[in-house]
């Protein structure tokens, strides 16, 4: 049943990518728009999504699962750092950097909330929203790093400042404290918040539509990076996590949240520090379209050995 809903949900957001995708094409959203529209989602949107998917009566059940969220999620960004360091050692350093950071970070935001939502409704944006302070503080960290082999300082102390790691923090204090929202404040933030999930998939769709078709499918190493970020970590994370029996819903986050396509900052890092841009492109929009397949795939082999 699982696989069935989580197919058409994959396939809706790609339709949503689609008309972002041509809204692009056709020039209804301007070059700069995307950019803007990302600061939209990142500053606004998002947040307030997190936020109100803490509206809960505190459980300390819940809140050791959000702590385990929270350690897997770190384990999972460092073991696709390890594979990949280890599985692109042959390739460019060009391309070992873009491909190295593709393995560590997923589309766990953008794509994964909205995904995770639609199986596990507002407790799975919990748990996806913990799982994300890890993807937020390595990013900007570890992220860098892989770029660059050194880390600014400033740079480090300002992803403390990420919206998605305040929302996270204002969103523990009202669960922990058992503070309730004001109606209309909850409905105002509920409604905005909502707008996350078209925004993000427009946003996916209208970058993609910066790739040239000519150099999508020339590039065997698009094809490589896809397959170790959509079907060998998610499964390696299925059967670690397996071995720990823990409650269902908390390996199903992690599993998909590792399962998501190469995240769509990775085109934007790699601009900052001088990357290969172009792969890091491809990667981006060949790594969604197969997720329409293997986003679904892995699903069902969850739960045949769940």
């Amino acid at each position: 049943m699982t696989s069935s809903i989580l197919a058409e949900q994959t396939l809706t957001l790609f339709m949503i990518i689609i008309i972002g995708y041509i809204a692009r094409r056709t020039n209804v959203i301007k070059a700069d728009m995307t950019k803007k529209l990302s600061d939209f989602l990142l500053y606004v949107t998002l947040p307030l999504l997190i936020i109100t998917s803490f509206n809960f009566q505190f459980s300390k059940t819940m809140l050791v699962n959000g702590g385990i969220i929270l350690i897997s999620s770190f384990a999972a960004h460092f073991a696709g750092y390890g594979l990949g360091k280890l599985l692109f050692v042959r390739f460019p350093a060009s391309k070992r950097k873009i491909l190295v950071f593709a393995a560590v970070f997923s589309n766990c935001g953008f794509m994964g909330i909205p995904i995770i939502e639609s199986i596990y409704g507002k407790v799975g944006v919990f748990y996806s929203s913990i799982y994300q302070v890890a993807f937020n503080l390595l990013i900007w960290t570890l992220g860098i790093i892989i770029f660059t082999e050194k880390l600014d300082r400033q740079t480090a102390r300002s992803t403390l400042t990420n919206p998605g790691i305040i929302a996270v923090f204002i969103g523990m204090i009202l669960f922990v404290f058992s503070i309730p929202l004001p109606a209309p404040v909850l409905k105002t933030f509920s409604m905005v918040g909502s707008m996350t999930t078209p925004l993000s998939m427009i946003i996916v769709g209208a970058t993609l539509a910066e790739c040239r078709w000519q150099e999508l499918f020339s590039d065997l190493s698009v094809y490589y990076g896809s397959l170790i970020r959509l079907i060998i970590l998610p499964l390696m994370t299925m059967v670690i996590l397996k071995f720990f029996h823990l409650d269902p819903i908390v390996t199903g986050v992690c599993v998909l949240s590792v399962a998501m396509p190469v995240a769509a900052t990775t085109a934007i890092i790699s601009e900052l520090y001088d990357g290969d841009t172009s792969l890091a492109s491809r990667l981006i929009f060949l790594s969604t379209v197969f997720s329409i397949i293997t986003i679904p795939g892995v699903m069902v082999v969850f739960e045949i050995f769940s």
